[in-house]
Formats: structure tokens, C-alpha cells, sequence
């Protein structure tokens, strides 16, 4: 009799080094780094493939896409505009058209577009216009 099962998924970090090798671009520069001649590109201790000590993400949707979630959506980030999010990202990570596709992601999170404030005009009263003030200063 099974009274309980322990699963332990791997972590993040090691599903991106797993996908790794299912990227022909990531395996291609990983040939090079193992073979010294690329310098911006080498291995971690793990075995995971860096650009400049950012570890690699390769072309896998789900992969990144769980990465940029995390990145986002996550308690501790609390939505971050795009600029923010692709400055943090990029200390740790790297991936082609990284900050295009960061922005992108960020355009298309549902709760970003219900909580951004609308933007004031030029003919707008600012804060006085609700006060009754009608915009003179006392």
C-alpha cells in the first residue's frame, strides 16, 4: 500500500538548460563555447549555456514563457513596467530579441491594461476640477 508519492519537479533553471538542447541555435553555440571559439558564449558548473555569464533561453514557448510569467505575475515583482522587468531579466538571462519580446509581454497582461491610469490632457483641470475650485489658486 502507497499512502503518499513525493514528486520533485525541476527547478526553472534546469528546464531552461534541458531545453537547451532542443534550440539548433543554443546547440550550435554550445558546440563553439565547448570548443573555446566563442568567447561571449561558455558553460555554467550545471551545464548550462551562457552569453556573457546570462544563462542562454532558448526559442521554447513554454519555457519562456513561464520565465516572463514569474518574472511578472509573480507576489514578490508585483507587474512591472517593461523597462524594469527586461533591466532585471537581462542581469541573469539572455535570449535573442530579448527585449522586444519582453515588452510585448508586458503589453498583453490583462491586469497592467485594467489598472493603468488614464493620462490627463492638456485642457484637463488636474485634481482642483473635482474640489469645485474650478482651477484657480488661492
Amino acid at each position: 500500500m502507497q499512502l503518499a508519492q513525493l514528486t520533485v519537479q525541476p527547478t526553472l533553471r534546469q528546464r531552461i538548460i534541458d531545453a537547451q538542447s532542443n534550440d539548433p541555435y543554443m546547440v550550435e553555440k554550445r558546440g563553439l563555447a565547448e570548443a573555446g571559439q566563442m568567447a561571449e558564449f561558455s558553460l555554467s558548473s550545471d551545464g548550462g549555456l551562457l552569453f556573457e555569464r546570462r544563462l542562454c533561453v532558448p526559442s521554447d514557448s513554454a519555457v519562456k514563457t513561464e520565465l516572463l510569467s514569474e518574472a511578472h505575475s509573480s507576489p514578490f515583482s508585483m507587474h512591472p513596467g517593461s523597462t524594469k522587468m527586461y533591466q532585471d531579466l537581462k542581469r541573469v538571462y539572455w535570449w535573442r530579441n530579448m527585449k522586444r519580446e519582453v515588452a510585448e509581454f508586458v503589453s498583453k497582461c490583462l491586469v497592467c491594461q485594467q489598472v493603468k491610469a488614464p493620462r490627463a490632457t492638456e485642457n484637463s483641470e488636474g485634481i482642483y476640477s473635482d474640489l469645485g475650485c474650478g482651477g484657480q489658486t488661492y
